[in-house]
C-alpha cells in the first residue's frame, strides 16, 4: 500500500500550536496568559496556484489571540520584562510574535527578552506569525509550546 503523503498530487500538512503558560515566580510579580492559536491546518486550499504549486509560506494569527497580564507590582515605578522561549522537537518552521502593533520577534528554543513595561498591566495583545511553510517539509502534525515569564527589573 502506498503511504505517500501526496493525495491526488496534493500535500496535506497540519500544524498545531499550543501556547501554554509556565508561571515562574520571581519576587512578587505574576504573569498570566489567556487564549491560544491552535489547529492551523495547511492543506490543498493553501496551494498558491493549485496542484503542483508551492504552499503559501506565511500564516498570521489574529491580533490579540493571546493576551498577557502582569500583576503583583508595587506601583508605577515597578518595572519588569517578559522573556519568551519555544520548546518542541523537529520544528521546521519559523514562529514569531509581536506585542500590539510592534515588530515581530522570532521565538527560538533559547530564552530571549520579549518586551518590558511597568506597573500592573492587563490584556497585553499578542499576535503570531508562522513562516517557512513549504511542500518540501514532510507532511505531518507539528506542535510547539511557547513559555513566557516575567522578571522584575
Amino acid at each position: 500500500m502506498d503511504r505517500s503523503p501526496f493525495v491526488g498530487g496534493l500535500v496535506f500538512v497540519s500544524v498545531l500550536f499550543l501556547f501554554f503558560l509556565m508561571i515562574i515566580p520571581v519576587g512578587a510579580l505574576d504573569i498570566t496568559a489567556s487564549g491560544e492559536w491552535t489547529d492551523t491546518t495547511i492543506n490543498a486550499n493553501n496551494l498558491v496556484a493549485g496542484a503542483g504549486s508551492q504552499l503559501t509560506s506565511t500564516y498570521t494569527s489574529s491580533s490579540g489571540i493571546v493576551k498577557l497580564s502582569i500583576s503583583g507590582c508595587t506601583g508605577g515605578t515597578d518595572t519588569w520584562k517578559v522573556t519568551v522561549v519555544r520548546s518542541d522537537s523537529s520544528w521546521p518552521f519559523t514562529l514569531s510574535a509581536r506585542k500590539g502593533e510592534g515588530s515581530y520577534q522570532v521565538i527560538t528554543t533559547t530564552a530571549a527578552d520579549f518586551f518590558s513595561g511597568a506597573d500592573n498591566t492587563s490584556d497585553i495583545p499578542l499576535q503570531f506569525k508562522l513562516e517557512n511553510v513549504s511542500i518540501t517539509i514532510t507532511p505531518g502534525n507539528y506542535s510547539t509550546t511557547v513559555t513566557y515569564w516575567v522578571v522584575d527589573t
